[in-house]
């Protein structure tokens, strides 16, 4: 009888989490739909970020964030909702509380999708008590679905595990270092070892699928080598593999590279606004 009480405590807890990640994978392949027969859109207006003239959005960046902040209100009222856009609009102020928010990047690679080029995504990640906990990431243009909710590992496509080949060799320097266009997706799928950059929003959906493939996220300059906050403007993500010779874990590998790595990039000041 205990037994069946916890196990009907815990299905309680996870169901939640399944019903949030099955919204957000309609979500993105709704919008996915959106991105695509925009793609070469003459009647898609282009606009500057403040100052910035290459940080860009476009029109279509705002009517796949509105939609997605309609349904999310509609379906979960009680939840937080912080967009990229909104956001930029608001001055970068998030409002990131312990309570279930959403944070959504409509189109991760507005500039590769103003040129067309084919590495764009919509990304979409849950976080509570500002840990998170569900993510789905559509590139609409490669048809390549990434999700995962915490626990539960991640998946290509649903079906396929990440990382696609397991277990990947241990990491050393020099490494795979991927650049954009890529994200942290690629290192999930084992594609690429490192992957370090200066951002935010798109990788709060992209976390829990780098953690869940066996991924480890931290600081992009250190010193800390805890998991990444998710409030850092800096990060290193670092693919999973097998443990270096003399390492008892694949964690003490990563961490060793990720010491290696700090070593050698310079400091950027860049503070969350």
């Amino acid at each position: 009888m205990i037994e069946d009480s916890i196990t009907f405590v815990t299905r309680l807890k996870i169901f939640p989490w399944r019903q949030y990640l099955e919204f957000a994978i309609s979500l993105v392949q709704e919008c996915g739909q959106i991105i695509s027969e925009a793609r070469y859109s003459k009647i898609n207006k282009i606009y500057e970020k403040g100052e910035n003239p290459s940080d860009l959005v476009t029109e279509t960046d705002k009517i796949v964030e509105e939609l997605i902040k309609s349904k999310l209100n509609s379906k979960f009222p009680d939840h937080k909702f912080v967009g990229e856009e909104t956001a930029a609009a608001a001055g970068n102020h998030h409002g990131l509380t312990d309570e279930p928010t959403w944070i959504v990047d409509p189109i991760d690679g507005t500039t590769n999708f103003i040129h067309g080029f084919p590495f764009v995504a919509v990304c979409i990640g849950l976080t509570i008590d500002k840990e998170p906990v569900v993510g789905a990431v559509f590139n609409p243009f490669l048809n390549q679905l990434y999700t995962a909710r915490k626990g539960n590992g991640a998946y290509l496509n649903l079906n396929t595990k990440l990382p696609l080949s397991s277990p990947n060799p241990p990491i050393t320097l020099p490494s795979n270092l991927m650049p954009k266009p890529g994200d942290v997706t690629w290192v999930a799928k084992g594609e690429a070892d490192i992957f370090w950059e200066i951002g935010c929003w798109e990788w709060y959906g992209c976390l829990v699928i780098l953690r869940e493939s066996g991924g480890l996220m931290v600081n992009g300059n250190g010193p800390n080598e805890e998991p990444a906050n998710i409030l850092e403007r800096k990060y290193l993500a670092v693919r999973g593999g097998s443990p270096y010779a003399g390492d008892k874990t694949v964690e003490q590998s990563q961490l060793r590279l990720v010491r290696e790595f700090w070593n050698i990039v310079e400091e950027i000041d860049c503070p969350r606004e």
